[in-house]
């Protein structure tokens, strides 16, 4: 089992597909396994290195607090351990967060910069959910009932036309073979809630693709549009009528654009 030990923690992370290395950062309470719907795909035409954020997954939970900074430090060492000079960097989310931290640090190690259903500070709205999910955790809250509250943030209101994807979101988060922590959450929440990188935006030197989706109620389009405004180097893509997750809800229509701006 590929794990790293760095910065004083076990990082569980994977190769898949050969060519330029791809870096895909997961987002808060997610792992490896979510995004395996677009890992094929992408694996075609890169060599894809996954990883579980510190706090999830299969890597370790450590009990002192941490940053988004410190994840970004995490994606370094990974890097150096596999001696990996130069990469493509795609982050969703919280990794699209942990992305920009990573981009500004470490500007010699990127090659182009993917910013997906990301924000440079969550919203207050989006922040209140998440911090409900994490109380929900934590008062060991029936799972099924905590997927149903977090589903309407997550995926588009076309998600919802057909029933059958509710049910199966729901099915398939009762065997998620490595689930969150109530502890692993609430610190990678913590690390989120601090994070702002208004600041430093201006500084990314590296090609960036900015995607979000029209419909995305946790980090909603204006968050992409504001990232776009501040990275002289970028390209904004608002995908009409998808929501937080779409590399969930239309994963081949994700990779097309992932791959277009990658190719180009």
């Amino acid at each position: 089992m590929p794990i790293a030990n760095i910065n004083n923690i076990n990082l569980y992370y994977e190769i898949r597909g050969e060519g330029e290395p791809l870096v895909i950062i997961g987002g808060l309470a997610t792992d490896i396994t979510d995004y395996l719907l677009i890992s094929p795909g992408l694996s075609k035409f890169y060599q894809l290195i996954l990883l579980d954020n510190r706090g999830a997954g299969r890597s370790e939970v450590p009990s002192e607090s941490f940053t988004i900074g410190m994840m970004a430090a995490d994606v370094f060492s990974l890097l150096q351990k596999l001696n990996i000079q130069k990469t493509h960097i795609l982050g969703h989310s919280m990794g699209g967060m942990i992305a920009q931290s990573f981009a500004s640090q470490f500007p010699e190690l990127v090659d182009k910069l993917i910013l997906y259903s990301s924000s440079a500070k969550p919203d207050a709205a989006g922040l209140a959910a998440l911090t409900a999910l994490g109380d929900l955790k934590a008062a060991n809250v029936d799972l099924e009932l905590q997927v149903k509250i977090n589903l309407p943030w997550v995926f588009s209101d076309n998600f919802f036309q057909n029933p059958h994807n509710v049910a199966s979101a729901i099915a398939m988060s009762k065997v998620r073979p490595y689930p969150q922590t109530a502890l692993g959450y609430q610190q990678q929440l913590n690390a989120l809630q601090q994070f702002d990188s208004s600041d430093y935006l201006a500084k990314i030197t590296a090609e960036t693709l900015v995607i979000g989706g029209e419909n995305d109620k946790l980090l909603p389009a204006k968050d992409s549009e504001y990232l776009a405004e501040q990275i002289e180097n970028s390209t904004l893509d608002i995908i009409p009528e998808v929501g937080h997750c779409f590399h969930l809800e239309t994963p081949q229509v994700f990779n097309e654009h992932i791959l277009s701006f990658l190719r180009k």
